[in-house]
């Protein structure tokens, strides 16, 4: 009795923390296609824009230095959204919080390359 109460308790927190995941990473990736959006509106549309930033980087066009790493947040939210259950099932610590603290973190580090990319366009651009 007690591990079907163990289970069931286990299964609502991983629910409660894939919602609350599944929130705060759709408003981060809205965020970085609003900035992608507004950095493309005064960039300099060239097919190397990484030579005007970084001229030792590869070549790198500007529609792909501002949307690849937005459309690549994109497809990862909705694999986690509409792969939950397999999420569930593929638990690899033993703390739900903990792998969803480093999923959060490692989100956090690519919105904020997306974002350190926009405002590198900005800059450029002003």
């Amino acid at each position: 009795m007690q591990t079907r109460v163990a289970q069931g308790a286990r299964a609502d927190e991983f629910s409660r923390l894939h919602r609350l995941f599944l929130e705060h990473y759709g408003i981060a990736v809205s965020l970085t296609w609003i900035v992608a959006a507004l950095a493309a509106t005064q960039a300099p549309w060239l097919r190397n824009i990484r030579g005007l930033i970084d001229p030792a980087g590869r070549p790198e066009s500007t529609l792909s230095f501002l949307f690849s790493l937005p459309a690549l947040m994109t497809l990862s939210w909705l694999l986690v959204a509409c792969c939950g259950d397999v999420i569930r099932r593929s638990q690899v610590l033993r703390s739900q919080a903990l792998e969803f603290g480093i999923a959060g973190a490692v989100a956090f580090g690519v919105v904020c390359l997306a974002l350190h990319r926009a405002v590198s366009v900005l800059l450029l651009a002003w």
